[in-house]
This record gives C-alpha cells, sequence and structure tokens, in this order.
C-alpha cells in the first residue's frame, strides 16, 4: 500500500504530507462530500483546516472537472483499497 508521507520537525511551523494521485481524488471527493447530518459537528478550526485542504486539492486537481470524472474516481478508489 503507498502510505503517506508527512515530512516536518518539532521545530517547524509547516508540515508536508505527501499522498498518490490516487489517494488525492478519493480524499478530494470525500471532501466535497462532507459528512451528513449523522457526523458529529466539527468545531471552526476542524472545518477551517479541511476546507483548506478541499480548496488546495481543488486547485491542483483538473480530473474532478473532466467529463469521466465518475469513472476516474471509481478507479481510484480501487487502486487505493488494492494498496497501489
Amino acid at each position: 500500500m503507498s502510505r503517506a508521507v508527512v515530512k516536518g520537525d518539532m521545530d517547524s511551523t509547516r508540515v508536508t504530507i505527501e499522498i498518490t494521485k490516487d489517494q488525492a481524488l478519493v480524499l478530494f471527493d470525500r471532501l466535497c462530500r462532507g459528512e451528513g447530518d449523522q457526523a458529529p459537528a466539527l468545531s471552526s478550526a476542524e472545518r477551517g483546516v479541511l476546507e483548506r485542504i478541499g480548496g488546495q486539492l481543488e486547485d491542483t486537481l483538473v480530473e474532478p472537472l473532466e467529463p469521466d470524472w465518475t469513472a476516474r474516481l471509481e478507479r481510484a478508489r480501487q487502486a487505493v483499497e488494492a494498496g497501489d
């Protein structure tokens, strides 16, 4: 399975997380869908962080704008589940 790479040190104010393109597509879709009514309420800090990550993915990824987005997302989900 492709693992996320986390970079940073104890003195740094920034942390970098590297994930695969497939992982990014799956995460983007999840962040866009939200949690629904049954999820616990998020604090404004949690919501802000998730919105920022979603916005950065939206600025980076072109796949969600493609006509075959649903098929691409399904392939990405399968790849992530398979550990690719």
